[in-house]
């Protein structure tokens, strides 16, 4: 048993784009470009749309607990006025299989925290295709610049941003945004 493929043919975009590789753990976790640069000019009128196998709470240990600076980019841009999704895997739970509980941490997190401070921000667990998330998908609606993608293999542990060798891509194209919005 395996995925059905979503996505059965391939989709052809022309144009130029300029494409921006953020590779872990080099640049992953700077604020000068790359994913973070982008969030911190999301604001009032903007949309963020994050679908991702995870995105811990918290980095660090138990002891010495840390932010999770993606995370913490995604609430500032709500802080800021922008609209943020985040949809998380969600499969063991729909399934009724025990799962991890660092996604259902984060979800109660981010759901709490739009409650009180009033936040357009919502985050949910999900089973889109019937076998979870494995993307690493972030879209981001910047009404003054566009549409960027950022897409690649970066999940939201500190392992993966500052230990593993990892990837992801971040270009501009309206026609693909709309493609992997739908």
């Amino acid at each position: 048993i395996s995925y059905t493929a979503t996505f059965s043919r391939p989709q052809v975009f022309a144009g130029v784009m300029e494409f921006e590789v953020a590779t872990a753990p080099e640049a992953s976790l700077r604020r000068s470009d790359g994913l973070l640069a982008l969030l911190q000019r999301a604001g009032d009128g903007d949309t963020v749309l994050v679908e991702q196998l995870y995105e811990m709470l918290e980095w660090g240990t138990a002891t010495e607990p840390l932010t999770n600076p993606r995370l913490q980019a995604y609430v500032e841009a709500a802080q800021r006025g922008a609209a943020v999704r985040i949809l998380l895997n969600g499969r063991s739970f729909i399934d009724g299989v025990s799962g991890d509980q660092d996604a259902l941490l984060t979800v109660a997190y981010l759901r709490s925290l739009a409650r009180e401070q009033h936040l357009d921000l919502a985050a949910a667990l999900g089973n889109p295709t019937g076998n979870g998330i494995h993307s690493k998908l972030v879209l981001v609606d910047l009404q003054d610049e566009g549409r960027t993608i950022h897409v690649g293999s970066i999940n939201g542990s500190e392992t993966s941003n500052k230990v593993n060798r990892e990837l992801a891509v971040q270009f501009r194209s309206e026609a693909a945004f709309e493609y992997l919005r739908t």
